[in-house]
């Protein structure tokens, strides 16, 4: 996976490609095609662990995000609860009106 990576990454860039992926591009060349397995293998491995711990996270954030939402739609239902329940307002009301005087207001 890592070396399709970079290999697709090298075919993207429409400008100089990194002196790090020509580096590693240069290696893969010297390299025997056991001991580019062995390299590939491993930068396979490191490629999957981070986007694991990407997944990870992400999911995390995800979970966060929907526990949010659920609390901020309990905290509006309950808000809009009390203020039915107070009488200021009531489900036909278009504006809020000031009990005091009975002037609405904007």
């Amino acid at each position: 996976m890592g070396k399709a990576y970079s290999e697709w990454k090298l075919k993207q860039d429409k400008e100089p490609v990194s002196e790090i992926e020509k580096k590693y591009q240069r290696l893969l060349e010297t390299l025997s095609p056991e001991q580019e397995e062995v390299i590939t293998e491993y930068c396979n491995a490191i490629f999957s662990s981070g986007a694991e711990t990407e997944e990870f996270f992400y999911r995390l954030g995800i979970k966060d995000g929907l526990n949010l939402k659920s609390t901020v739609k309990s905290i509006l239902e309950m808000l809009s609860g009390n203020i039915l329940a107070s009488g200021e307002l009531d489900e036909t009301s278009v504006g809020f009106s000031d009990r005091s005087t009975g002037e609405e207001t904007a």
